[in-house]
């Protein structure tokens, strides 16, 4: 498991993959072969582990700014994250709507945007991370938009603004 997790799936030390490495005849990154080098190694062979340097240097770059651009986006991601797992399937209307806190043609990501709720989410996502880790159950629930925001949204006010839905009509 750990061959493949380290060689095959890019799970190891390396971004780049040991057999798409083969398989494109690129070499693998700082030069190995598996135990296949030998003296006198030829030029062309030489060429290959150049590009697959450049080729992990490139991924790594890559993973460090997608490791940036999330990081700096933390709550709206962890908003898109909770509007996924609500609605299981969102348009990309709606995704702009949940990223831009404004109301979507099926999503309202307004309620998103509110700090308290925020807050849960960091903490729901703190606990989740370390049950991943710790391969057991996450012991909180997903939390739920604030009462008066989803009111708010349903009634199509804006946020901060709350109206007592009447059933009557």
């Amino acid at each position: 498991m750990a061959s493949f997790m380290e060689g095959f799936w890019g799970m190891g030390s390396t971004v780049s993959s040991y057999s798409t490495a083969k398989l494109l005849e690129v070499g693998a990154p700082g030069g190995a072969q598996g135990g296949r080098r030998k003296q006198g190694q030829d030029p062309e062979a030489d060429l290959r582990h150049a590009l697959a340097d450049r080729i992990e240097d490139n991924l790594t770059s890559l993973l460090s700014r997608v490791e940036q651009i999330i990081t700096e986006n933390r709550q709206k991601v962890l908003s898109l994250a909770h509007a996924f797992e609500t609605h299981k399937t969102l348009t990309g209307d709606d995704v702009i709507a949940v990223i831009d806190a404004t109301r979507g043609p099926l999503v309202d990501g307004r309620p998103h945007a509110d700090a308290a709720f925020l807050q849960q989410l960091e903490v729901y996502h703190a606990s989740a991370a370390a049950a991943h880790r710790a391969h057991t159950q996450v012991p909180l629930t997903m939390p739920t938009l604030p009462r008066g925001a989803a009111q708010a949204a349903a009634a199509g006010m804006p946020q901060g603004v709350t109206a007592t839905l009447d059933p009557a009509g």
